[in-house]
């Protein structure tokens, strides 16, 4: 993992190194801290000296230094003068103490005490020049007033030993009468004129234009002076009262600088002022009257963009497009996407109209833009470059170095250098960076930059820019296939201004990389090669390298690729490492492809005819159901009805959800662009007839939503295709959903008795428990994501007072699939706040009226039978005998439980709930049953799929609800027989056996012929012979006849 990293850093600096050289940097660090000093700020500002006995020196301001020289003074500041061999040594340039007698000027009490003397330097870009060290918090007494006024001092320097010697002080802002003018406060009093300076200098004379930003009550004001060349300095203060456009606290001089923005040669100054325009911040180009008190005389004003970005707190001048005019560039280090990233703008004037670019911090508290400086044209590249400085980048500090060309700036910078490169300890790299100069002899500009927070100053160099170029040559056009070696030219030649006469170079040689069919000079497993030059600036130099095929060769169709590219060598550290490449403008790599002779008629030119279509696996117009299959079967044909086709692809665009399932050997996947997935097949090299390519797509993530998806593919080749209209193929493929779920219930008896013998009858139940029991299966091949059951329960009968627990749920279990399942009761807040009658509470029920708890279960019979008895699996007792509780009873109070059934992704799933109920029959009692012996209970289940939503559920319709019933029996109800019914009973009954009497008569049922005609015969048999009976009473005789 090391490892990696090591090379990923390594390849990050190479990629944002650029000519400045952070190896051979020069550290100047304050020479000595007094005791009990705070930090100095050394390296708050920097310039670069160089004179013309070629002694160089970097000048560094402390602001905030005590001086060995005045120990009576607090603080100061001072200046250092640091030459290349690292040796410091303070500047002592004022030798005056704290209310010295200024015998040029009697009205100046100074007090040098924290005067911020070094806080700004600037210096002419040429040698012994004029340099200028302002002290923009020297303060004047002034009636008892400490005024703030500012103040600078200049030195030409012929030499090092200039730097000896006092220097000039001039007092910009002295005039005695304007310190505190009309009774405004702080005219010029609190001034701090030197706070920002910008030195001009031509053959006449040199100028200096230095920023007031407190001045006139913090409006703030620029200041010119001029020296011509008898040595007389001109200040001219111009009346920006006056200016309509100045704002109160805009502190206009905050910064400054000049160029020729609009025409060639027509110089004008620009100031910014970062809080004016309501804190949105300005800068106003301009050119100075030529007396004091006199109105500026204003080009143009630029405006900030964002609230409190100190628009302007930072400004350069400097023709990065190479059109001869100056562009203005204003930091604004406030700037905010998060928090303080900064921004830099470019304006370039073209044609009486303003161009704008804009260049903004990656870093959050960076303060991009708090400096910036023109490098002039470092790289030689004919355009000019800018360095920009973020002192507050990751507790260091950056700098970065942005290019110009054509079109103005580079948006990429060329190099970015944090302070922690040269040590872990340097804080506020960047706060301040020199005009460059060349100060090491070598003809290339430096800088040095300031690290205030950590008092530290880095010099750094720049190297010679060269532009390089590498060409391979080769007179073989195409190789034969038996074909053993042949030979490449590499040509390499290089220039630069002021570069190296000799540079070592490496060539990194690449031979068929991809097949591996051939080597140079020796077989290599990873087919590159090292090869090391040397080269002379200017002369173009060729070397030959032998390239060898190796034997038995089957890909004849790709050609053989060589490549190059060339580096500068790091072994000679002498000559070579003080050298960059100027990417832009060099040619470090090329490439060449030899192909193989092929056949393809007289004009080896192959033309193709390819044809594509594709078919899937399914039926039914290309419908795939849901869950009907993980894979898709995908296959594609292409035809060639021309001449062989090279290097032929087929190109399929799968949509997302659908991905691949597996990968054929001659395919790949490419890429996903857009949520598709791109897949190369490799379909025959050359292909001659036809081929056929077959995918499996996978479907699992094929959500109920997706209705269409269209599937694209289409056929390449290197030959000359002739009729590109049947290259493409696209089609759709449809999506439905075959799903149904069906509920089942039954109870574990259909049938209960609670009879009773006698009201006295110990045995009696005071309740019956009983269990219903719902069964959920799905059915389909769609798969079910989420489904629920909701089971309607009666448990309470409606009452004037109270509501009588009828049903009580003793327990409930449900269970898929060996995971129990989560049930709530969707009614429990509705049941909760009504007073229920239970067993345990009877002795309550009991102690009031009778009444008071009794309901004419009559009432209401349309509403006692179930709506859905056409479901009950059992038949409904006779109405007159039984008391219905279901939810479709108006007098009935129900719970509805809700269990969430999840997926049901098999038809094997079977969600089943258990409800294990109690019928209080204590409470039953209560009720007026008025001859009703029979209990029908009944509760309801019904099903539901909720995801997908809104589906249609398949043709066979199963049942979504299911109704269970159980039956609970009473003693049979005993009843009087009527009076009046017993009297009307015997009365009928006579007079229906008076009716049968009759009738039989009538029917001579009851005459016996017979018998009649014996006793007939009998009657003349005793007249002929007549017998004598005797009794013991008396005597008689019959006469027989």
């Amino acid at each position: 993992m090391w490892l990696f990293g090591l090379a990923l850093k390594l390849f990050l600096s190479n990629t944002l190194a650029y000519n400045l050289d952070i190896t051979n940097a020069i550290i100047f660090a304050l020479p000595q801290r007094l005791p009990n000093g705070r930090n100095s700020y050394f390296g708050y500002a920097t310039a670069l000296y160089t004179s013309s006995t070629n002694v160089s020196a970097v000048l560094i301001g402390a602001p905030r230094a005590n001086t060995s020289y005045h120990r009576s003074v607090l603080e100061p500041g001072t200046v250092y003068v640091c030459l290349l061999n690292n040796e410091c040594k303070e500047w002592n340039l004022d030798k005056s103490e704290n209310e010295h007698y200024n015998p040029d000027n009697p009205y100046i009490r100074q007090i040098r005490n924290n005067s911020w003397t070094g806080a700004v330097i600037v210096t002419q870009n040429r040698p012994d020049p004029r340099i200028m060290v302002c002290a923009p918090r020297w303060k004047n007494i002034d009636r008892n007033y400490w005024l703030m006024s500012g103040m600078c001092y200049w030195i030409r320097a012929n030499g090092i030993e200039s730097f000896n010697q006092e220097a000039n002080s001039n007092y910009p802002l002295m005039s005695i009468s304007y310190q505190i003018y009309r009774n405004a406060p702080y005219y010029y009093g609190m001034g701090q004129v030197g706070f920002s300076a910008h030195m001009t200098s031509n053959e006449l004379r040199w100028d200096v234009a230095l920023g007031a930003p407190g001045a006139l009550a913090w409006i703030g004001t620029p200041v010119l002076l001029t020296e011509s060349i008898l040595n007389n300095i001109q200040v001219i203060i111009p009346s920006v009262t006056k200016e309509k456009r100045r704002h109160y606290n805009g502190y206009f001089g905050y910064s400054i600088t000049s160029g020729s923005y609009f025409k060639k040669q027509e110089y004008w100054f620009a100031s910014g002022s970062p809080r004016s325009d309501e804190m949105y911040g300005s800068v106003t180009i301009f050119n100075f009257p030529d007396v004091s008190d006199k109105k500026l005389q204003i080009k143009t004003t630029k405006k900030g963009q964002q609230y409190g970005e100190y628009f302007g707190a930072a400004l350069a001048s400097c023709d990065l497009n190479n059109d001869g005019k100056d562009d203005l560039i204003v930091g604004a280090p406030l700037w905010s996407r998060d928090v303080d990233e900064g921004r830099v703008y470019i304006f370039a004037w073209k044609n009486n109209n303003v161009e704008v670019q804009t260049i903004e911090g990656d870093i959050s508290g960076g303060r991009f833009g708090s400096t910036i400086t023109c490098l002039g044209d470092i790289d030689y590249d004919k355009y000019s470059d800018i360095v920009i400085g973020a002192p507050y980048e990751q507790d260091s500090g950056a700098i970065y170095i942005y290019n110009g060309n054509k079109n103005g700036v580079s948006k990429k910078y060329s190099q970015k250098i944090l302070g922690s490169q040269f040590s872990q300890n340097i804080r506020g790299f960047g706060i301040s960076i020199s005009e460059p100069q060349d100060i090491n002899g070598d003809k290339h500009l430096d800088i040095a930059v300031g690290a205030y927070l950590s008092e530290q100053v880095i010099l750094l160099t720049s190297k010679p820019v060269i532009s390089i170029t590498v060409n391979l040559m080769y007179s073989v056009k195409k190789l034969l296939r038996d074909t053993k070696s042949f030979s490449i030219d590499i040509c390499t030649v290089y220039n630069g201004v002021y570069a190296p006469e000799k540079l070592d170079i490496v060539h990194t040689l690449q031979v068929d990389s991809l097949y591996g069919r051939a080597y140079a000079m020796v077989k290599s497993n990873n087919s590159t090669y090292i090869l090391s030059s040397t080269l002379n600036t200017g002369e173009r130099k060729c070397d030959t390298v032998m390239i060898y095929l190796k034997n038995n060769i089957q890909n004849l169709i790709d050609p053989v690729s060589i490549s190059v590219i060339v580096d500068l060598s790091t072994n000679n550290i002498s000559h070579t490492a003080s050298a960059v490449i100027n990417k832009l403008y060099s040619k470090t790599e090329d490439s060449i492809e030899l192909p193989f002779i092929i056949e393809c008629g007289t004009d080896d030119i192959c033309k193709s005819d390819l044809q594509i279509f594709l078919l899937t696996n399914l039926k039914s117009n290309n419908t795939y159901i849901i869950g009907s299959a993980s894979k898709l079967g995908l296959t594609i044909n292409v035809h060639n009805n021309g001449e062989p086709a090279y290097q032929s692809q087929i190109h399929i665009f799968i949509p997302d959800p659908l991905s691949l399932a597996s990968i054929p050997p001659a395919c790949m996947e490419s890429s996903w662009i857009n949520n598709t997935l791109q897949v190369i097949c490799n379909i025959g090299n050359p292909l001659i007839t036809n081929e056929t390519v077959v995918l499996e797509l996978d479907t699992n993530k094929v959500s109920f939503d997706v209705q269409t998806l269209e599937l694209y593919a289409n056929v390449t080749t290197q030959s000359e295709e002739t009729n590109q209209l049947d290259n493409n193929y696209t089609m759709t493929i449809y999506f439905d959903i075959d799903v149904d779920i069906a509920i089942a219930g039954k109870a574990q008896e259909d049938l209960y008795s609670y009879f009773q013998k006698d009201e006295d009858d110990e045995k009696y139940p005071q309740s019956i428990r009983f269990q219903h029991i719902y069964e959920v299966q799905k059915f389909g091949t769609s798969p079910i994501n989420e489904a629920v059951l909701i089971v309607e329960i009666p448990t309470h009968w409606k009452s004037n007072n109270y509501d009588i627990e009828l049903i009580s749920i003793n327990q409930i279990i449900a269970h898929k699939d060996g995971h129990f399942l989560e049930c709530i009761d969707l009614d429990y807040s509705k049941i909760s706040q009504t007073s229920t009658i239970g067993i345990t509470n009877e002795f309550d029920i009991k102690n009031k009226s009778v009444e008071s708890f009794t309901t004419n279960v009559t009432k209401n019979k349309s509403h006692e039978k179930l709506t859905l008895k056409e479901i009950i699996p059992t038949n409904i007792p006779p109405e007159n005998r039984t008391l219905f509780i279901n939810c479709t009873n108006p007098m009935i109070l129900c719970k509805q439980l809700k269990c969430e059934l999840n997926s049901f992704i098999s038809s094997l799933s079977v969600a089943k709930l258990i409800l294990t109920l109690d019928l209080n029959v204590t409470n039953i009692k209560l009720l007026t049953l008025e001859n009703k012996d029979i209990i029908y209970f009944a509760s309801k289940g019904t099903v539901n799929i909720t995801q997908p939503p809104n589906v249609i559920q398949g043709s066979t319709n199963k049942p979504d609800v299911a109704v269970i019933a159980t039956t609970f029996l009473g003693a049979p109800i005993k009843e009087r027989v009527a009076g009046w019914i017993l009297a009307l009973s015997i009365f009928l009954g006579i007079l229906l056996l008076i009716v049968i009497i009759l009738g039989l008569l009538k029917l001579g049922f009851f005459h016996r012929k017979k018998k009649e005609e014996l006793e007939a015969l009998k009657a003349m048999s005793n007249k002929k012979d007549p017998i004598v009976l005797e009794t013991s009473s008396s005597e008689g005789i019959l006469n027989q006849e």
